[in-house]
């Protein structure tokens, strides 16, 4: 079946009542998942700052419980959020969860950069989104780089960074 809705829960109904409902399996698809675009699995991350315990590897932890579960820095310049992978891949795109709540302004201006520095701010950048004013809960961006690093920036004087998850595929 195809929808080509935008959304972030599946549900099925039925149109008959009194009719039993079985499922063995439902999944959903978006262009990732056309071809051969694999996960990439990061093995650590790393952020600027870390709030109480909400750190960095939460967001690869592969849990999207994004209400209760992501990660957070203190307040900061220019705040950001790295994963580090275990060799070179090509990374196509980079999925982005934010943290489920009334603050996903925080996710506003942000970059996603990949390569081969630890320190993000001296790889290149794939994707700059400014204003993201509409950006509720996630969001794929189209990088087509080598790394072994891919980060997530935020360009702000004084903000916080949140997220929920973050994978890369190849």
């Amino acid at each position: 079946m195809t929808c080509n809705l935008r959304g972030r829960y599946v549900g099925i109904v039925l149109q008959q009542s009194n009719v039993a409902l079985h499922l063995c399996e439902v999944e959903a698809y978006t262009q990732l998942n056309k071809g051969s675009n694999t996960r990439i699995p990061a093995i650590k991350a790393t952020q600027t700052t870390t709030e109480g315990n909400l750190g960095a590897e939460i967001a690869i932890d592969g849990k999207f419980n994004c209400r209760t579960s992501f990660t957070q820095t203190h307040q900061s310049n220019d705040p950001y959020w790295v994963a580090h992978l275990d060799g070179i891949h090509f990374i196509k795109y980079v999925s982005i969860y934010n943290a489920e709540h009334d603050l996903g302004f925080r996710l506003d201006n942000y970059e996603v950069r990949v390569g081969m520095n630890p320190d993000p701010w001296q790889n290149p950048t794939c994707a700059v989104e400014k204003n993201q004013q509409q950006f509720k809960y996630s969001q794929v961006v189209q990088c087509n780089l080598f790394g072994k690093y891919y980060a997530i920036l935020v360009r702000e004087a004084k903000d916080i960074l949140q997220l929920c998850e973050v994978t890369a595929y190849e």
